[in-house]
């Protein structure tokens, strides 16, 4: 099958397939793309910290797989549920109707997110996502803690028995309870005997984020003309995710700590206001590349060690179809790239995939807007990708050998034409995938064996299609790292 057909098939997946502003699937609560991606990290953290034991390697990947399976196909309320099925296996506390299952079955939700003097009280709101007739009462422990972990308030509240899904019990704190503003606390749920626990964060700020974005965006209108132009559109971006309610389909917002954020945006905008790259720094930042066609938002972590070295080398990252920019720096292993990067010594660029492939230029856009605030070694720029971002990551190191010095795949691939080589590529094969059968990458890469290009294949034995990024990315860096 040839790379192209394969692309196409993933990025209709991806766009017919994701969860939008909330996408109802009776009789469930409406599920979001939050619910997911807040199911999904929790999954990750549990496999990354604990591990999986290798007894349970085979049917924990499988179980994760059918879940992938389940969200191609639009069903995100049994995403969810096997997601949090999954999830009380792995905490050894799967009987049905365990504590940890009936909490997992419960949403929490701070209302206002970010709480300003004007607001009188802090609703903490629990969501019933889905339920049956038969479920107890449960009496639910809500607690508003410092970063520290010390408890500013909390008090308890019964989820009655039998409740259906969609209904709300909220717990008010009094704004009196709570600390001065500029500063973010977490709001926990807990349920005796429960061997997980439900988290988000409350902001306290002076004023409201909505009404910063709106005299921050003035500003950014007001920059200097003949600036860098790149960096003005990712400071705009980011401006737009300062938000009193994010959108609970867009990532980026609600991931975004706004007090971090609105402390950075007044150092970006006076970068820019004196004519300097206001992104010329290390640590994780969330960007945007302006395209022709729109802007393709990117992650990008520079290390410590840029410091002292200002020419390391460059991974770029391409995330499987579903996912989004922020995957290998949130996912895959609680961010494994990112441990690889401060330990090894490179800087990651990670683009939405599905917006990047689109771009025929985006490549070199990319090297040019990174170039300019964090010099990098061009003559090893790497390819990793997982899924549809492995299939990028082939095309690209078979077109762009000039730029591409080697390239790791993981669970996915493609096939070049007749006698086109590529750069030195690696095949990871996940040998339980359910997604993109092991057999398939194999044949990818015995045709470019058979041509004699340079590539290597290694199998993750018991591994699935998306829980074996994590384990794989150490093996796929340090094949990169060696070219």
């Amino acid at each position: 099958m040839r790379l192209a057909p394969v692309v196409a098939l993933l990025l209709a997946f991806a766009a017919s397939s994701l969860p939008a502003q909330g996408v109802a699937s009776a009789p469930a609560q409406a599920v979001t793309r939050r619910d997911l991606a807040d199911a999904y990290l929790q999954v990750d953290r549990i496999a990354a910290e604990r591990g999986i034991p290798e007894a349970k390697r085979g049917e924990w990947n499988e179980a994760f797989d059918r879940t992938t399976l389940a969200f191609f196909g639009g069903d995100f309320a049994k995403v969810l549920r096997d997601m949090h099925d999954l999830t009380a296996r792995m905490l050894g506390d799967s009987a049905v109707g365990s504590p940890t299952r009936q909490l997992l079955a419960l949403r929490l939700r701070a209302e206002p997110r970010i709480l300003t003097p004007s607001d009188s009280s802090l609703r903490l709101v629990l969501t019933v996502m889905y339920g049956a007739d038969a479920d107890p009462a449960r009496r639910i422990r809500l607690r508003v803690v410092e970063r520290d972990g010390q408890t500013v308030t909390g008090g308890d509240v019964v989820v009655p028995a039998g409740s259906a899904a969609g209904r709300r019990i909220e717990f008010v704190v009094s704004h009196r309870q709570l600390p001065p503003p500029n500063l973010r606390l977490t709001a926990i749920a807990e349920l005796e005997g429960a061997a997980a626990t439900l988290e988000v964060p409350v902001f306290l700020f002076e004023r409201s984020a909505d009404s910063l974005r709106a005299d921050l965006d003035r500003a950014a209108s007001a920059a200097p003309a003949g600036g860098d132009l790149q960096a003005l559109a990712s400071v705009r971006a980011r401006i737009a995710l300062l938000r009193d309610v994010p959108d609970e389909g867009n990532t980026a917002q609600f991931l975004a700590d706004p007090l971090a954020l609105t402390a950075a945006l007044v150092d970006e905008m006076l970068a820019l206001s004196m004519g300097r790259n206001p992104y010329r720094r290390t640590g994780d930042i969330w960007r945007v590349l302006q395209m022709p066609s729109g802007p393709v938002a990117f992650r990008l972590y520079v290390p410590p060690q840029a410091r002292a070295n200002p020419r390391l080398p460059l991974v770029i990252a391409l995330h499987g179809a579903g996912a989004d920019e922020n995957m290998f720096l949130e996912g895959y292993g609680h961010g494994r790239l990112r441990t690889l990067a401060d330990s090894l010594g490179f800087i990651v660029a990670s683009p939405m995939t599905t917006d990047f492939v689109r771009e025929p230029a985006a490549l070199d856009s990319l090297l040019a807007v990174v170039a300019r605030s964090n010099d990098f070694d061009r003559a090893r720029v790497y390819l990793v990708g997982h899924s549809l971002g492995a299939g990028v990551s082939l095309r690209l190191a078979a077109q762009r050998r000039d730029v591409v010095r080697a390239a790791a795949l993981i669970a996915g691939a493609g096939s070049v034409p007749a006698g086109e080589s590529v750069a030195p590529t690696l095949f990871i094969a996940a040998e339980r995938d359910l997604v993109i059968p092991a057999s398939r990458v194999r044949a990818a890469y015995d045709q470019l064996r058979a041509a004699a290009a340079p590539v290597e294949f290694e199998m993750a034995t018991g591994w699935g299609h998306t829980l074996v990024v994590g384990p794989a990315l150490d093996r796929a860096i340090a094949f990169l790292l060696r070219h």
